[in-house]
């Protein structure tokens, strides 16, 4: 297959490029060449930024079967995506995020559905990062001329995350400071990279349309969670339920915020459990 993609060249975007690669399709990388990766020439590269696609010459008279956005964010984000895509890709996939739904336990891809989502003014993603996505999944949901799918992941985690949450957990462990979970009961869904780039890969070829949910196939209990990183470390943390905002953990959730991942796992893509992936990715930091 002829793949697009938008923002390959980091993280679980870079993860996925190497699984098409290595699948033997043809990949064309859209970015704005700030970021070294490692693929050579092997892949083909467009360098704008995203917004300014449609304008790129090196689009011209081109056609994909799929199109993969690994950085649309908000209403222009997905804008410029129709407008540069539309009559050019077969199929469009998006990431988006957990983040379009509000917290509690269990939640079906049908809690929000884009298409359904009334706004008025334009959500500016640095200050309401929730809302610019569920703007972001309405306005395709709208525009779209292709089919599409919206990739709904949760917290991202592995080696190279460039956020540092879960560096700051263990740097808290190890130095024997305080981590403040307001409720270490509350159950979070997680990720790991590679397993999102898998996600992405089988959504290239399954017959699915529309929002679809990707996690570890478990939740885990945030305090549950900074307890097996203490076990891993050989440390026990110091978790506490009040304290100072600078000891607030970044996972510190007050109540579940969890997703349901049947519909991903009867579609033939079931991710590994956190447990799983857990142990080597705290043994490469």
């Amino acid at each position: 297959m002829n793949i697009l993609v938008i923002g390959g060249t980091r993280y679980a975007g870079r993860r996925f490029v190497r699984r098409m690669l290595d699948g033997g399709h043809r990949v064309t990388i859209v970015a704005r060449g700030r970021t070294l990766d490692p693929f050579a020439d092997t892949v083909e590269r467009i360098p704008c930024e995203r917004r300014e696609l449609w304008q790129s010459p090196l689009l011209q008279g081109r056609e994909w079967d799929v199109a993969v956005d690994q950085v649309c964010f908000d209403v222009g984000d997905a804008l410029s995506a129709m407008r540069a895509l539309d009559g050019r890709v077969g199929r469009y996939i998006v990431t988006s995020s957990q983040s379009v739904y509000d917290a509690g336990p269990n939640i079906l891809e049908e809690v929000f559905q884009p298409e359904r989502h009334v706004f008025g003014s334009v959500a500016d993603k640095f200050e309401d990062y929730n809302e610019a996505k569920r703007q972001m999944e309405a306005t395709i949901a709208r525009t779209a001329t292709m089919p599409w799918v919206t990739l709904r992941v949760p917290l991202i985690m592995a080696h190279d995350d460039s956020s540092g949450r879960l560096q700051w957990h263990l740097d808290r462990i190890r130095q024997n400071q305080p981590i403040m979970l307001p409720n270490p009961a509350a159950a979070i869904s997680m990720i790991h990279a590679d397993d999102m780039a898998r996600a992405l890969e089988h959504l290239v070829t399954a017959d699915h349309r529309g929002p679809m949910n990707a996690a570890s196939v478990e939740p885990i209990a945030i305090g549950d969670f900074v307890a097996t990183l203490g076990r891993l470390l050989g440390q026990e943390p110091a978790i506490v339920r009040e304290g100072s905002g600078e000891d607030h953990s970044p996972y510190g959730i007050g109540e579940d915020w969890w997703m349901n991942v049947d519909a991903m796992s009867a579609s033939g893509c079931t991710l590994r459990p956190i447990a799983e992936w857990l142990p080597s990715l705290v043994s490469s930091q």
